[in-house]
């Protein structure tokens, strides 16, 4: 099986080199100053951003610790982003490094004159590279997918913590399990609650939604020890509209944040225990599980024995045999 699927990163580009890493961040940082502040929600996507980057050297946090506490110059901003043009001969990089700077200049949910005068610099400069044949307006088209576009693109622009809190709570109540999940510490909670935004992402098709309660409460018991009010409230998580259109980044590194290393490989057995019982096993929810192991930065190794069982269970659905 390990021969046939593989997870792979829906970050950066394995093997970058630290400087490119170090541009890439300097670039980002620069562009967020763009319009003279930094928004609570570009703060977060820097975040975001700099989880998915390889590790920086001391120096190179400190520098952009030191691009973080203030403005950017003009000038400065300028040499940043030159230098992020200079990265983009390496397709990959290229690709990575366009979505990141979309994904910023949405982030609060609009285009500063700010952005767009270096929106139009980008572009123009991709163009004179000849860097392909969508280079022209690349940022812009990559742009439009992030910024928000009907309801379903509405949980992108909120914070997840509180989309979390907020929206669950309001369906714990009419559950009658206000009361109980309360009563767990905020932290669990929001633990909890990141657990059921990537449980939502399954593909599980019209599955009745008590008994997908039911199973996701049980394999959270079984495999992360969890209580029953807990459980009960990362499965509502999982029900809750537009928890499926949350970030998976920032829902990811939130939980990273929240998790050791065995916990989050139990969590991948959950999403196998979801499916096997309520879903459809094949490649479109073996794509997804390895999607998200690859965001919660769980490595191959690690996910060897989620591969094996999926062989073992799924069977040809997924090998092709």
């Amino acid at each position: 099986m390990s021969d046939i699927v593989k997870p792979v990163s829906h970050g950066m580009p394995p093997g970058i080199e630290e400087s490119t890493a170090l541009a890439l961040a300097r670039a980002a940082v620069a562009l967020a100053w763009a319009d003279g502040e930094l928004h609570p929600e570009e703060v977060a996507c820097l975040e975001d951003i700099l989880y998915q980057l390889p590790a920086l050297s001391p120096s190179a946090l400190s520098e952009i610790k030191n691009f973080l506490c203030s403005p950017v110059p003009r000038k400065e901003r300028d040499a940043a982003v030159a230098a992020f043009l200079s990265l983009l001969g390496d397709p990959e990089v290229r690709v990575f490094a366009l979505d990141t700077l979309a994904q910023l200049i949405a982030a609060d949910g609009r285009v500063t004159p700010g952005e767009e005068a270096l929106m139009e610099s980008i572009d123009a400069a991709l163009g004179c590279a000849d860097a392909g044949p969508d280079s022209h307006n690349a940022l812009r088209s990559l742009l439009a997918e992030h910024l928000p576009c009907g309801p379903d693109s509405e949980p992108r622009r909120k914070d997840v913590a509180r989309f979390i809190n907020h929206n669950v709570g309001s369906l714990a109540a009419r559950h009658e399990l206000l009361a109980a999940s309360w009563r767990v510490p905020p932290g669990d909670r929001e633990r909890a609650g990141f657990f059921g935004a990537l449980i939502a992402r399954l593909p599980l098709g019209d599955t009745e939604e008590d008994s997908l309660r039911d199973v996701i409460t049980r394999s959270l018991r079984s495999r992360l020890g969890m209580d029953t009010p807990l459980a009960g409230f990362a499965a509502i998580a999982a029900t809750t509209p537009g928890a499926a259109h949350l970030d998976l980044s920032r829902v990811a590194r939130l939980l990273h944040e929240l998790t050791d290393a065995r916990a989050r490989r139990e969590f991948l057995h959950v999403l196998v225990d979801v499916v096997d019982a309520v879903g459809v096993p094949g490649f479109e929810a073996l794509d997804e599980i390895m999607n998200i192991a690859a965001n919660l930065r769980v490595g191959q190794d690690e996910f060897s024995p989620i591969l094996d069982r999926v062989e073992s269970s799924w069977g040809a659905a997924v090998t092709g045999v």
